[in-house]
């Protein structure tokens, strides 16, 4: 049974259904940075702030783990990401910053 069900995830994996198309978003974190300027506008203070804190380290992670598993130091490709617009992010397959195309892919 397990022969038979690892390439029908597989399959899954590339080719998303229906429902899941209509909701892409830019991917490889880049969707998660752009929520970063409403977590900053926040001004809390003590534990609420540190909270923030470990909250805006935790949405750079998905990039940043991205990037280091590339070769490539994390800590500048999210700057470089943050720094533009939309959804153009870090592709690692070529290591570029592009745009991203419909489909979420690219």
């Amino acid at each position: 049974m397990k022969g038979k069900e690892s390439p029908c995830r597989r399959r899954a994996a590339r080719h998303p259904c229906g429902r899941l198309k209509k909701a892409i978003v830019a991917g490889g974190g880049v969707a998660l940075l752009r929520c970063l300027p409403a977590l900053e506008t926040l001004k809390l203070q003590g534990d609420e702030q540190i909270g923030v804190d470990i909250v805006k380290r935790a949405v750079e992670a998905p990039l940043r783990a991205l990037a280091s598993n590339a070769g490539v130091e994390g800590s500048i490709v999210v700057q470089e990401v943050k720094r533009r617009k939309g959804n153009e992010g870090y592709n690692v397959s070529t290591d570029a910053y592009r745009r991203s195309r419909q489909g979420g892919r690219g």
